[in-house]
Order: structure tokens, then sequence, then C-alpha cells
């Protein structure tokens, strides 16, 4: 009818439409009502009522203010326009920051479809706020549906018939009418219960003959508005949700029984742990935990078996939860699998059962993910074991282990966490000693005149004043003179001997030092490194070559002729194979390799730190990088992914764009191991390149670095043209043990010999057993273990 339509123009064209309309339909009882509107820079207040309708006349003793025209623009936006003119809503889903992911922890829903300017207009002070009662019936359905909305977020129920008309209307868009149902669903059961239930009934069904089209998106906000009231988990609706074929409805229907904690958790529910959508898993395993479920622990079991790594680790976090000794049992066994985020996850809920012997069992680690798990347990423990622990981990290669370390230390007792801050305000990382400094100085305020930036010297000075001031002050027992120190070749040394050879390096009595033996060499070493000593040049030309076989051929290294050089690396390289070099050796050897510009010298440098963890060692492969050799690049790079450590990703990222193949290659393989790689885009961009070995790489990385695009990448390498390709992908999913692989591996039971059998080994990692066994679990041929395994799959 012309009489409902508002024209958006000038007073005069509007009132001589409207004198029209009554001429053409005869409508003598046709009124105007003033209301605002925006007219461009504008406003009018004429707007043609609807027929039999009363006048809208404003209260003069009304409080709230008339609905001004930038406030009628919000609450008439029910979508804009994209950079490419494609319509979308301006109604957006998010998950609200102050609410739990957690169902069991979330009392009552948080608001999660949003729309940043009306919760603008819902900020302001109540006197300001716009008349959104005034316009519950107006003629376009997106402002009545929006002042709706808004009143339901303010607690006010008057618009919930208009919230119901919203969620029915098929023109309006779907984030709207979603946005609709949750506020429906926010207000008393008396003025919504009914309204949702004829919605669940008429959207929450699939069945033929139905009046409304089924909308999965419409059926999860009504299950999970329905959700939160008294008596939602007898609902007959919800638990035909749990089987719906929407995750999204599934998930929804799980929280209810999050919300009631005495309702018994139905078979159907149990069932979603087949699920395909991981998360409908990852809710259970919580959903689980909350209850304290019977089978909980049988069922957190097999999830540590799934195939995606955040149900793993929510499992194997649970079972720490859950405590006992069956979980300990798994727990155990799990801190020494071959995947570096499960052994994480396992330290993690070993140390939240309090059982600290399990935790400092992997100290040595070889992922520095895993030692820094344990450096953060740390806060949960106290004692000497524990002060042992901090103590080896401050020795640690990894500077991201160095701070959970300190973090971890907040908690204890300054007495016992002074020695310790004092020991890393000592180390090379500035990081490391800004950090134990400040927090030092937040319990001990004499700690606050560390001088952070000076000179080792000076610094290892201060560190000694401090020590004594500390031991001073909290009664900390002082070494006595004889007391032994550990010296590195586990030898005790004297505070005695330190003093001496002390002496003999501030004389640079070169004969002295011989006359002192190999103990000198002990105590040099104590001084140069953990105290930073200074040492003459005299010592390491003329006396170290006289004690030490290592610094012998160190001083040979020096020679000027390269044939001299690169016998005496090599002679390095085996001496070191033999007997690992000293600290102080790999601290000499890095200021003589890095100018070293022949290839073959510098590969038999990296041969004799191949095992070594110092961050001497880690300078050399660094300058490995940039050597001019490839092979010397390649194998630099090898030598950082064999120590993994996220300070190597500045030195990697450029050597991924370097123009030998194996360099890039073997530069990509360690940034994958190293970790905390932000900028991803370079490792993307070789996912696009001809070179497929250099693209598996890349996935791999990726994979590594918990980016999806990574298993995308991978599945698209099995079918490479390249089967020595299609063999090493075969490999490196079964090196990922990834359940998801199986049916790709079993596909690949038919390609040639090399692939085939390549995947016949990575199976029963995927799979977790060998299904190709006979029953007595003697061996078969080859074409029966393809037969049998294709046989299982085919039954699964």
């Amino acid at each position: 009818m012309m009489e409902h339509i508002i024209f958006h123009a000038s007073r005069a064209l509007r009132i001589g439409v409207a004198a029209f309309a009554c001429w053409i339909t005869g409508c003598a009882h046709l009124k105007m009502e003033p209301v605002a509107l925006p007219l461009g820079e504008e406003a009018s207040s004429m707007e043609i009522a609807a027929p039999n309708e009363e006048p809208v006349v404003p209260d003069p003793s009304r409080e709230e203010p008339l609905l001004a025209p930038g406030d009628r623009a919000v609450l008439a936006r029910g979508s804009v326009k994209g950079p490419k003119g494609q319509q979308r809503s301006v109604w957006i889903r998010t998950i609200p920051e102050s609410s739990s992911d957690s169902p069991s922890l979330r009392s009552t829903p948080a608001a999660r479809w949003r729309y940043p300017d009306l919760d603008e207009l819902l900020a302001r002070p109540s006197e300001r706020r716009p008349n959104f009662k005034a316009v519950l019936n107006d003629t376009e359905p997106v402002v009545a549906a929006n002042a709706a909305i808004a009143l339901a977020r303010l607690g006010d129920a008057s618009g919930a018939e208009t919230l119901f008309r919203t969620a029915e209307t098929p023109s309006l868009l779907l984030p709207m009418r979603c946005a609709a149902i949750e506020a429906l669903g926010s207000l008393p059961d008396a003025q919504s219960y009914p309204r949702l239930s004829q919605l669940l009934d008429e959207y929450g069904t699939t069945e033929q003959g139905q009046r409304q089209v089924y909308v999965p998106e419409l059926h999860a906000e009504l299950v999970a508005a329905v959700a939160p009231r008294a008596g939602a988990t007898d609902d007959p609706r919800l638990l035909a949700a749990l089987c719906s074929r929407s995750a999204d409805v599934r998930l929804e229907a799980l929280y209810a029984w999050g919300y009631h904690e005495d309702a018994p958790l139905p078979d159907a529910l149990l069932d979603l742990r087949a699920s395909g959508d991981a998360r409908l898993r990852l809710a259970l395993i919580e959903l689980l935990l909350a209850r304290r479920h019977a089978d909980a622990q049988r069922l957190l079991t097999e999830a540590v078996r799934d195939h995606d790594l955040q149900v793993r680790i929510a499992a194997i976090h649970g079972l720490g939860s859950l405590g006992g000794d069956q979980s300990q049992a798994t727990l155990e066994e799990l801190r020494t699998h071959h995947a570096g985020r499960m052994r994480e996850a396992a330290v993690f809920a070993l140390a939240s059962m309090g059982d600290h012997e399990a935790v400092f069992k992997s100290l040595q680690d070889e992922s520095w993910r895993v030692r820094a798990e344990v450096a953060r347990s740390l806060s949960r423990f106290q004692g000497p074991d524990a002060v042992e622990a901090a103590e080896a981990l401050l020795e640690d290669s990894s500077s991201e282990v160095h701070r959970e370390l300190l973090g971890s230390l907040d908690g204890w007792p300054i007495a016992q966490s002074g020695p310790i801050y004092l020991k890393a305000m000592g180390k090379e990382s500035f990081l490391c000693r800004k950090t134990a400094t400040d927090q030092l100085a937040a319990q001990w305020p004499p700690a606050a005149a560390f001088p952070i930036e000076a000179s080792s010297e000076r610094r290892q000075r201060e560190i000694e004043r401090l020590t004594s001031e500390f031991r001073t002050a909290f009664a900390v027992q002082a070494a006595a003179p004889t007391e032994p120190i550990l010296a590195p070749a586990n030898r005790l040394v004297t505070a005695d001997e330190l003093a001496e050879v002390e002496k003999v390096l501030a004389a640079e009595d070169t004969a002295a030092f011989v006359a002192l033996g190999p103990a000198a060499m002990e105590a040099l070493e104590i001084l140069a490194i953990e105290r930073q000593r200074f040492v003459p040049e005299a010592i390491y030309q003329e006396a170290l070559p006289e004690v030490s076989r290592e610094f012998a051929l160190l001083a040979r290294l020096e020679t000027p002729d390269v044939s001299e050089r690169r016998r005496v690396a090599g002679e390095l390289a085996a001496h070191a194979e033999q007997s690992p070099l000293s600290r102080m050796a790999v601290e000499r050897l890095c200021r003589l390799a890095t100018p070293e510009d022949d290839g073959l010298v510098f590969q038999s440098v990296l041969d004799a730190v191949a095992d070594h963890e110092s961050e001497a060692a880690d300078r050399i492969a660094y300058a490995a990088v940039g050597h001019p050799s490839p092979e010397v690049r390649r194998r630099g790079c090898a030598r950082l992914a064999a120590h993994p450590n996220p300070k190597h990703t500045p030195v990697l990222l450029p050597a991924v764009d370097d123009e030998n193949a194996s360099v890039a290659a073997a530069a990509v393989q360690a940034l994958g191991v190293c970790g905390h790689v932000t900028d991803t885009d370079s490792l993307i961009e070789l996912l696009r390149t001809g070179n497929e070995p250099l693209q598996l790489e890349a996935a791999l990385a990726l994979i590594h670095l918990s980016d999806p695009r990574g298993i995308a990448a991978l599945e698209r390498l099995v079918y490479s043209r390249d089967a020595a390709v299609r063999r090493r992908v075969a490999e490196k999913m079964g090196e990922l043990a990834d359940p998801a692989f199986t049916a790709t591996l079993v596909r690949l039971l038919d390609d040639r010999v090399s692939v085939m059998r390549a995947a016949l080994a990575a199976l029963p990692h995927t799979v977790g057993e060998d299904k190709s066994l006979s029953a007595d679990g003697s061996p078969a041929s080859t074409t029966e273990r393809v037969r049998r395994w294709k046989a299982w799959f085919a039954s699964q």
C-alpha cells in the first residue's frame, strides 16, 4: 500500500505525495505523525501513519530524548557494502573476551552477536540514549529489529514480539535474525520461552513438509538460547540436536549439559567423541573434566590418540587434572613421546599433579619447548630439587628457557631465588641480565644499582659485591675459602686454586701457568667463562698450547697457510669427536673461525662443534650461514636445526631466499624446528615454487609452526609426478604420526614399489599399531601386508 511508504525527501514533496495518495485511495483518515528522519543535512518531522492507527503524540514530560537523525541511521543499517561491493551484515558474531570458551565455566551466555555502532548507543548515559520503544513498530523492519535487540540488551522485554517477528522474517539478513534470537533468549522465561519454543519447532527440524526451510545457523542460535534454561536437558529437541547434521547445532546442544551440572550425560553426547569436528571433541573433554565423569579416565586416554593435536593436548592436560595412578602412568609414557608438543603437554600435566621428580627428568630434553615447560613448572615447586633444577636451566642454551625460568621464580622466597637471580645477572644475554636485575630489585632494592650495560669485568665485580651483601642480608652461609667448586670436567676446584690462577693471569706469567699443570685449565675456564675474567693473549699463545691438546691445535689454526689450516681443522674435528671441546676452546675457535673464508676449513670447524651446546657454537653457525661456500651455508643451517632456538630465526629467514636450493631447504628445515616465526610469508611463497623438494620442506616447516596451510600443501604433494617426492611425503607422514594421514597412505599402497614401501612403514605410526601382522604377530609378505592394510581400512 502506498500509504505505508516513507519518503525520505523534502517536507513539501512528502505532503504532496500524501495528498495524492488520499485522492487516489479516498483515505480521508490518512494522518501525519512528526518523527525525526535523516534528510541529508536536515531532518523532517513528518511521517505517514498506517490506517486506523492513532497518532503518536510526544509526551512533553518524557525524559528520554527523541530519536536523532544519526541514531536512526544507526538503527536503519542492516548491512554494509564491502570493498568489492558485496553485501555483508553489520552484525558480526564474536567470542567475548570476558567469557570462557568452556561451557562448564559459563553460568550465563554472554552476547556473541555484536553491532559496534549499536553498542555505542547502549553505552551512553540513560538520559542520552535514543527512545528505542518509540520505533518498535517502525515501518522499516531493520529499525524495529535493532531497537528491540537494544532494549533486550538493557533488560527490557517490551520488544519481545518484535524479536520474534525478526527471527521469522526471511528477507532480513541471517546475522540480524541470529542476533534477535540471542536477544530473545536473554529475556525472562515468561516473555521469551513460548516464542523460542515455537521458533525451535519451526526451525529445529529437517523433516519434509515443514513450512520453513531448514537453516542450521538459526537452529544453532535457538539451541543456544534455550540451553541455559531450567529443564533444558530434558527437552527432547535438545537431545535430537545432539544428532544434528550441523556441527554448530551439536556444539550448542552439548553446551546445554555444561549449564546444568546435575543433568546426567546422555549416550548421544558421549558419542560426540567420534565427531569429525575437533571443536566438539574439545568441548566434550572439558565437560567430562568439569563433571569428573565416571568414564573420564578412559575417554581421555583414548583422546590422547586423537588425530587433532589440540585435542590430544587437551586430553593430556585433562589427565593431569584428573590425577590418579592410571593418569600418572599414561603421562610418564607420554613424557618420552617422539613428538615434542606431546612431551611438553605431558610435562605440564605431571607438574599440575605435583610430580616434580617426573618433571625434572625432562631437564635435558632435546626440545627447548619441553625444557621451557619444565622451567614454567618451577613456580609450583620449591626446595633443594627445584633449586638444583633452576641452576641447571640457567645454563640452558635457549633464551626462551631463561625467560620462563626467571618468570617462575617470582613466587619463591627471596632467600631461595636471590642467588639464582644473581647468577642470571652474570649471563651474556642482555635480556636475561635485565630481567633478573629487575625482579631481584623489586624484592631487594640494592640490586637496582647493578650496571646492566657495563663491561663484563665490571659486571662481575658488582655481582661479587652484591652476592656478599645478599648473604649478609639474608644470612646465607658464605663459601669457605676451601669449599670446592664443581669444574666443567667434574673435578673439584677450590677457591684457593682459583685465586692462584687469577694471580697468574694478572701478572701474565705464562711460565707460572704452565707450572701449575692441567689443573690450572679447569680453574681458568671457571674464571674465563663463568666470571668473565680477561685472558691475556700471551696465555693463549704461549701457555695454553703447553698444557692442552685442543689449544695447541687452535694455536696452529692461526697459520696463513690454507693447506695447513685444513689439516689442523681436520685434526681438531677428530679430537672433538673423541673428547668434546671445552667451552673456553669453543669461544677461542669462534674468534678464529668467524673470518675464515676457506670452505673446507669451515666444514671441519662445524664438525668440531657439531654437538656442542653453547652460544659460541651458535655464533660459529651464524657465521657459516653467511659464508661464500654453499655447502658451508647449508651445514650452518643444519647445525642450527640440530640445536633449535627461537633466537636463530633472524639469521635463518634471509637464507630461505638463498640462490642455492639445498641451502634454502636447510634454512626452511631449521625454521620449522626453531619455532616462533611470526612472519611466514617467505615459507608461503616457497609453496608456489617449481622446486617440489623445496615445497615439501616449506610444508613441513609450516606444520611444525602449527600453520594449517602446511598440511594442505603436504597433501597436494602426494600427487607429485616425482616418485622421490611422493616417497618422502609418505616418510614424513609417518614421522608426523597424524591419524588424519591414514587414508592418504593407504592410497599410496598402489604407488610404485619405493613409495608403497614408505607408506607401509608409515602406516603403523599413524594408526598406532601394525594392522598387517598376523594374529600371532608373525611377519607376512609385502603383497599380503598391503592386502591386509586395505582390508582393515575398508572395514573402518
